[in-house]
């Protein structure tokens, strides 16, 4: 037996399980924090109607667009505090009502454009502090169309480290 089946004949993992037990499929935020490694692949797939997500201090080093529904009317999203390094390309795409992101303290050293594809528009706070950002032109959209609330410094290069991203002039970039 290879586990619970949801009715779309779709095999959904514990996590899926215990928070549809508990909170039923309306469930509009979840948070968890804790200490194990988890791993989260098609989690939320089912709760369209969450609008907040906090994945805080869970040991991730990876996460796939593909926990998410699609599309996803999600307005915050937390992910500070574990161990991630990169940022897919599609991760926060077809989130149009998404609007704080946070990923403080990872090991994240770039932030792709694609990354926010069709979502960056409505994007108020985008908080990366703790994160060993590469001031390059990777980030050059970044610094040209800062949210309202940008927080992180440049890691490197050395010209620029310990500089508030959201004070770095656009002009800096030979992109």
């Amino acid at each position: 037996m290879l586990g619970p089946r949801w009715p779309s004949g779709k095999v959904r993992n514990p996590i899926t399980l215990n928070i549809r037990r508990v909170y039923g499929p309306a469930v509009k935020k979840i948070i968890r924090s804790d200490q194990t490694s988890s791993h989260f692949c098609g989690t939320f797939v089912d709760f369209v109607k969450l609008n907040k997500v906090a994945l805080e201090n869970c040991k991730l080093t990876s996460l796939t667009r593909d926990i998410f529904p699609n599309p996803f009317d999600v307005r915050v999203l937390h992910f500070n505090n574990n161990k991630l390094t990169t940022i897919p390309d599609d991760l926060f795409s077809n989130m149009p009502k998404l609007q704080t992101v946070g990923l403080r303290f990872n090991q994240i050293v770039v932030i792709p454009a694609t990354a926010f594809q069709g979502s960056f528009s409505k994007i108020e706070w985008l908080m990366l502090d703790g994160n060993p950002i590469i001031c390059d032109c990777r980030i050059w959209w970044l610094v040209r169309n800062k949210p309202s609330a940008l927080s992180g410094k440049c890691a490197l290069p050395t010209t620029l480290q310990g500089k508030d991203i959201k004070e770095v002039d656009v002009d800096y970039f030979q992109c």
